[in-house]
């Protein structure tokens, strides 16, 4: 049987990331991972995933969660270096 970290660790996101699509899509964690790990696959999804942290960071600054911001930005960042926008999206 597979833990929960060790599923995380198959879909090239990290626990962060698994946390914000749970909170955006409202679902459970394990179920986040799988449509992470979906989403990661292409193109499109990896925009649909950087749209997922976008909304919760700009939300969370509406809010005056400054704290919460200021880890989404952290999180948006790493997630732009490791899945960098293609120069063309095919949708």
């Amino acid at each position: 049987m597979l833990t929960l970290d060790q599923c995380i660790g198959m879909t090239g996101l990290n626990d962060d990331e698994i946390a914000v699509i749970a909170e955006h899509r409202r679902i459970p964690t394990i179920v986040a991972v799988e449509v992470g790990h979906s989403l990661l696959e292409t193109a499109k999804g990896k925009f649909v995933l950087r749209g997922y942290i976008s909304d919760l960071l700009a939300k969370a600054k509406l809010a005056g969660r400054q704290e919460k911001a200021k880890h989404l930005d952290r999180v948006l960042a790493q997630f732009n270096a490791r899945h960098p926008i293609p120069r063309v999206l095919r949708i």
